[in-house]
């Protein structure tokens, strides 16, 4: 884990308070109720020394001179992760509040998540939610993606898909999002990628050792799966000395699914 917050989060209001105004980065959280993502420990201390936690038990013999913070009748639990978002203006921030410490978009402006990206390459950023993101999606001329007011390239052929992917990741994208949604499924009409353009960015995606996620609702899915593509688990992709091979998280998420219309 690169910082404290991607470790572990407070998330009663009081807790949280005194723990995200450490004044260092070693300090100890007393009696507090603990999940560590596998099981509930009733009463913990918990000891954090340089930003990492270095011991957690029942009773701890605590360094003098730093930070108690008590955590009686409060439970401590690891940042969560928010798997399907669309981050712009504040929401990393309004994130990190909900005890969201990343985010993993699926489509906003490609320029805006560069720059948070720069800024989590350049050291620790503890005052929002750490974002990767597919930035620009792949849609079809028209299709979903397009109507809102941000300018979105779009494909039109297979024969396009190695060079619309390519664009994508010289971006910065994560990984590749699809769009395989003709709006039937919510009462509503808009163009989509074809089949065969559809299995050509799979392909394009999978070649550059980056992930396809796609979106679409189970007629959609159902309809691609007859198609005969397949998303699979490629290997992960590093963007700039940076990423840190953090792509790894995103692994076994090569599928969304929706029923709404977003």
């Amino acid at each position: 884990m690169r910082r404290l917050t991607t470790i572990l989060f407070l998330c009663t209001i009081g807790l949280l308070g005194a723990a995200c105004t450490a004044p260092a980065d070693t300090f100890a959280i007393r009696d507090v109720r603990l999940f560590d993502g596998d099981v509930v420990l009733e009463r913990a201390t918990v000891l954090v020394e340089k930003g990492r936690i270095a011991a957690v038990a029942e009773d701890l013999e605590l360094p003098r001179g730093i930070t108690v913070i008590d955590g009686c009748d409060k439970t401590l639990l690891p940042g969560l992760i928010d798997s399907h978002t669309h981050a712009f203006n504040n929401a990393l921030e309004d994130a990190l509040r909900f005890g969201v410490t990343t985010e993993l978009d699926m489509f906003t402006d490609h320029r805006w998540a560069a720059e948070r990206r720069r800024e989590q390459e350049a050291g620790p950023v503890t005052n929002r939610a750490d974002l990767f993101s597919s930035g620009t999606l792949v849609t079809a001329p028209g299709g979903h993606g397009t109507e809102y007011p941000i300018e979105v390239p779009t494909l039109d052929a297979p024969e396009h898909a190695a060079d619309f992917v390519q664009a994508r990741l010289d971006e910065g994208s994560d990984y590749i999002k699809i769009v395989y949604d003709d709006g039937a499924s919510y009462g509503l009409s808009f163009p989509t990628l074809d089949r065969a353009t559809l299995q050509a960015v799979i392909r394009a995606a999978h070649q550059e050792q980056a992930l396809a996620v796609v979106h679409g609702t189970r007629g959609d899915l159902r309809r691609r799966r007859r198609s005969g593509a397949r998303l699979r688990r490629p290997g992960n992709r590093q963007h700039g000395a940076g990423s840190r091979g953090e792509t790894r998280h995103l692994r076994g998420a090569d599928l969304e699914r929706h029923r709404e219309p977003w």
